[in-house]
């Protein structure tokens, strides 16, 4: 099989790794008060 070939049978998401976290932006219901928060951290908060 020809490397171009290859090649083609990959789409750009299955070579480069894609980021399981984001950064999420959320209000508060009551007040309006908007935060800007890390949607997966790997340590828990106390």
């Amino acid at each position: 099989m020809s490397e171009e070939r290859w090649l083609k049978r990959f789409t750009e998401s299955d070579l480069v790794p894609q980021p399981r976290s984001r950064f999420l932006r959320v209000e508060c219901v009551e007040c309006g008060n908007e935060q800007i928060i890390f949607g997966n951290a790997s340590t828990k908060v106390r």
